[in-house]
C-alpha cells in the first residue's frame, strides 16, 4: 500500500496452459481506478542479451471494478501487478 489512497497487489498464475481469474474485495473503500500490467510466456521463456524482449510487460486487459470488487484475469504462466487507487 502507498498511504491510504492506493494499493499495489501482485499475483501469479502457476498454470502453464490455463488462464485464471480472481476477485479483490474492497467493500469498505470507494475504488477510483484499477489497472494492471503482466509478464508471461512459455515456462522456459527468458530474456538474453541477444533477445532482450522475449518476456516484456504488457497491459492487463479485462481488469474491471464495481461495488468494491475488482475482477482480475491472469493469462497462463504469468505474473500480474494491479494498481488500485481509492477516493
Amino acid at each position: 500500500a502507498r498511504g491510504d489512497k492506493s494499493a499495489y497487489i501482485t499475483a501469479v498464475n502457476l498454470s502453464a496452459d490455463k488462464p485464471a481469474s480472481f476477485v479483490l474485495n474492497f467493500t469498505s473503500r470507494n475504488i477510483k481506478m484499477a489497472t494492471g500490467r503482466y509478464i508471461s510466456g512459455d515456462v522456459t521463456a527468458h530474456n538474453t542479451f541477444d533477445n532482450p524482449e522475449v518476456v516484456i510487460d504488457k497491459v492487463l486487459d479485462g481488469v474491471n471494478y464495481a461495488n468494491g470488487d475488482i475482477q482480475v484475469p491472469i493469462p497462463a504462466c504469468a505474473i500480474a501487478a494491479i494498481n488500485v487507487e481509492f477516493d
